[in-house]
């Protein structure tokens, strides 16, 4: 049995105008639906299911149109909720090592580590934090020589695509209220997922490898590229020669 359904509303109004429109249009499929479903005989809902199995349309594949209209109602519903929820259960725990090397004649030479390990329902986020510090015998304050921290993340790299991977970087600071990581603006990050493999310099991509091909917006090659059965090489002289492998 064939079903049909109005085209989605023209909003109009303000935003809880808007919402009530979109929330009466979805209503109306709802119960469509729902009547359609219980005027269905078991053998008749066991063939649809069936059906849509081997059509490969099973989970609901949902209308362009329709699905931006839910992403609507998602956006104006956060925006004008007057109650909100979260729920978060979060496992959080630091290692720490300290190395201190004492000098009775040039002073004091310390090396610190720290891995502070947060596992929660979004990933694992690994923050390493190293530093060297060298005091000498007329310097109380001391001197750092080296410092970085970087991190390690396992989990939802890009909420956008809903992609989970790993993200490498650098630049921690520290982090906001829902335990995201701060970074330096020009902070570097290599992330990795199943569909892409992307390297960062703060919000820009710089490089990617993505459906077989690679993307770089400026590169350097020191002596051959190979295209096939040709390469260009840099002669003796410094001139470029295109040849036959």
């Amino acid at each position: 049995m064939a079903e049909f359904f109005d085209n989605p509303p023209v909003l109009s109004g303000d935003n809880r105008t808007q919402m009530t429109q979109l929330y009466n249009y979805l209503f109306t499929i709802s119960n469509k639906l729902n009547e359609s479903m219980m005027s269905l005989s078991t053998e008749e809902l066991a063939a649809t299911v069936e059906a849509r199995i081997r059509s490969g349309s099973a989970g609901g594949q949902i209308e362009e149109a329709v699905k931006s209209q839910y992403d609507t109602l998602k956006s104006m519903i956060i925006k004008t909720a007057t109650i909100v929820r979260t729920e978060m259960q979060e496992i959080q725990t630091t290692l720490e090592s300290q190395y201190t090397a004492l000098s009775e004649d040039f002073g004091a030479y310390e090396e610190n580590l720290s891995a502070n390990i947060r596992a929660g329902a979004e990933g694992v986020l690994q923050d390493y934090h190293y530093e060297e510090r060298v005091t000498g015998l007329e310097d109380e304050t001391g001197t750092f020589i080296r410092r970085t921290n970087q991190y390690i993340f396992t989990g939802l790299v890009n909420p956008t695509t809903l992609e989970y991977g790993i993200a490498i970087g650098e630049g921690v600071t520290g982090y906001d209220a829902n335990g995201n990581p701060y970074l330096n603006t020009n902070a570097r990050c290599a992330t990795f997922t199943m569909n892409e493999m992307a390297f960062w310099q703060g919000e820009t991509k710089l490089a990617y490898f993505s459906s077989g091909k690679f993307y770089i917006s400026n590169g350097e090659i020191t002596n051959t590229l190979q295209i096939g059965d040709f390469v260009w090489k840099r002669m003796a002289d410094g001139s470029l020669a295109l040849l036959s492998v």
